[in-house]
Order: structure tokens, then C-alpha cells, then sequence
């Protein structure tokens, strides 16, 4: 796999599944009572 079909993965995955640190900062949001 070359660097740039790893970067579109990335990409994709990211659209779909949430990282640790967004899931984080949707928790945050969450408590503060934002959208």
C-alpha cells in the first residue's frame, strides 16, 4: 500500500468512524450541553 492510498483510507476512516479524540470532544461538548 503507498503513502497516498494510506492517506485516502485515513480519510474514509475517519468519515466513519470517530477517533478516540473526537469521541473525546464530543463527550466534552456533551457535558457543556452544546450541539
Amino acid at each position: 500500500m503507498n503513502f497516498q492510498c494510506y492517506l485516502n483510507y485515513i480519510n474514509i476512516a475517519g468519515q466513519t468512524l470517530p477517533t478516540p479524540e473526537q469521541v473525546e470532544q464530543q463527550k466534552k461538548r456533551g457535558h457543556h450541553g452544546g450541539t
